[in-house]
């Protein structure tokens, strides 16, 4: 589903999107500031990768919000007993804009290479995206043909996935360099150049997780920042230029499922567990 918060706090489903036949593992969505284009991926345990453009639906959504109010009836009770009757449309709790019903999208485009479920996907530009998958595959998307341009990764299922921020930054084309990290079941964390040969992609591992790495995010403010989350309760912050991580966070009682950066100034880490807390760290000041 897409979802269109407004300035009120709530938000409202603009268009649902269905297509897969497996549970929806992975998402990633484009959004050119100021072009209006909104485009979706979704993963699926199904083994695919659909692509959707949403910029149509959430275009007239916005412009239903901005229509003028229509006018209802507005009927006035004293001690259970109608006072009077009158029309309104200035007032604002008589007020009411009539939102559309949910639109229902099919996809642009469904992408088919992994023989696995999906485990991760994101966009690398207007016309690329980049999928990994359990079949320990990364693969690189042309969006326009719908077809895969390249492929790397190994012989270990895929758990975990982030590409970094250099890659994520709105720009139409992608990245000369494309750097991704994949988490694996034995808690390492590889590093990959995902648009170098094969032979010659896998560029580093992180080594301190003691188990699975269940969640990767690239820092939005430096490309050498990344989290890693993991079933060993910890969640570590690395510069991937160096081989230990900077920060081990142990506070979780329980797995720990997700992790990302948070703060205007990616100052904080943001954490959740089967622990049930979601957990907010705020990072030392340099």
């Amino acid at each position: 589903r897409v979802w269109l918060a407004s300035g009120d706090g709530r938000a409202s489903c603009v268009c649902v999107c269905a297509a897969h036949e497996g549970s929806v593992e992975a998402l990633s969505s484009f959004s050119a500031p100021g072009s209006g284009v909104v485009q979706l991926a979704s993963g699926s345990r199904d083994g695919t990768v659909c692509v959707w453009d949403a910029s149509e639906k959430v275009g007239e959504y916005r412009k239903s919000l901005d229509a003028p109010a229509r006018k209802i009836q507005v009927k006035e009770f004293v001690d259970g007993k109608k006072r009077r009757k009158a029309s309104a449309a200035s007032s604002e709790e008589a007020a009411e804009r009539v939102a559309p019903p949910p639109a229902h999208l099919s996809p642009v485009s469904v992408l088919r290479a992994h023989s696995q479920p999906v485990t991760g996907v994101q966009w690398a530009g207007s016309e690329t995206l980049v999928s990994s998958s359990w079949d320990g595959a990364m693969h690189v998307w042309d969006v326009r043909t719908a077809q895969r341009t390249h492929t790397v990764g190994g012989l270990k299922a895929i758990q975990s996935f982030a590409l970094s921020s250099a890659s994520e930054s709105g720009a139409v084309q992608m990245p000369a360099s494309l750097l991704a990290a994949t988490g694996h079941d034995n808690g390492a964390v590889q590093l990959w150049d995902v648009r170098a040969k094969p032979s010659e992609a896998a560029a580093a591992k992180l080594l301190s997780h003691s188990t699975w790495v269940s969640a990767l995010a690239f820092s939005e403010t430096s490309e050498f920042l990344l989290l890693s989350a993991s079933h060993d309760q910890t969640v570590k912050m690395w510069d991937i230029r160096g081989k230990l991580p900077l920060h081990s966070l142990d506070v979780h009682t329980d797995k720990v499922l997700a992790a990302c950066w948070g703060g205007t100034d990616g100052g904080a880490i943001i954490s959740g567990g089967a622990d049930a807390r979601l957990l907010v760290h705020a990072l030392p000041s340099s």
